[in-house]
């Protein structure tokens, strides 16, 4: 008589894994970010995975722009997703800086009106040469500017207005009067890891990016 063998463990453990879709918020219309497996869905939570901003929004500009995602609720065998990373990439910062132009950076941490607190990394250009009294005022007016306005606004609406472009030009436009400004960018914008928590939000706004 035929003898059966003994399924292994790891095989068992296997056929118990089920797959899971991954999606990006509602302000990216839900798209399909992709698929992983497990066992156990709770095992998802805080899990992260990258994409091309050029991807989700067929808008060719947008292809050295690089947003990580992370996994915040999973219902069915489906999961929800947050924005935890925006970044240009450093090898296209490049294409921003040129001769008889001042450029104007800085770092800092800020919180949104829901408690997420963030650090930002803008990015200024002006037009021409400018004094280190005109950087001065641009670096402080500039911070003002930012806090105020992700201090006003919950951690979704500041990264939907920074990929549809809206936030930059706010930014730009606020210190247009000091002087004249030819690039105004949000070169990194993320959640600050050890902060408090992201509460995951059931009602988003429900405007989509688009290309």
């Amino acid at each position: 008589m035929a003898k059966f063998k003994k399924a292994s463990k790891s095989v068992l453990n296997w056929k118990k894994k089920k797959w899971f879709e991954v999606n990006a918020p509602d302000f990216f219309n839900n798209k399909e970010l992709g698929k992983t497996i497990t066992s156990d869905n709770e095992l998802l939570i805080g899990r992260k995975l990258s994409s091309n901003l050029m991807m989700l929004t067929r808008d060719p500009k947008k292809q050295n722009i690089i947003i990580d995602f992370e996994i915040v609720k999973t219902t069915g065998q489906k999961c929800d997703t947050r924005v935890c990373r925006y970044e240009i990439m450093s090898n296209s910062m490049r294409k921003y800086v040129r001769r008889e132009k001042t450029k104007i950076d800085d770092s800092f941490l800020v919180e949104s009106k829901d408690n997420i607190k963030v650090r930002i990394k803008p990015l200024i250009v002006t037009q021409y040469l400018a004094s280190k009294a005109i950087q001065c005022e641009l670096r402080k007016s500039v911070k003002q500017w930012i806090e105020k306005k992700i201090n006003e606004s919950t951690y979704n609406e500041t990264i939907k207005n920074i990929i549809l472009g809206k936030f930059q030009k706010e930014m730009k436009d606020s210190i247009k009067k000091i002087t004249s400004v030819k690039t105004s960018e949000i070169r990194i914008i993320k959640i600050e890891e050890g902060k408090k928590q992201f509460k995951f939000e059931e009602n988003l706004d429900k405007t989509k990016v688009e290309a």
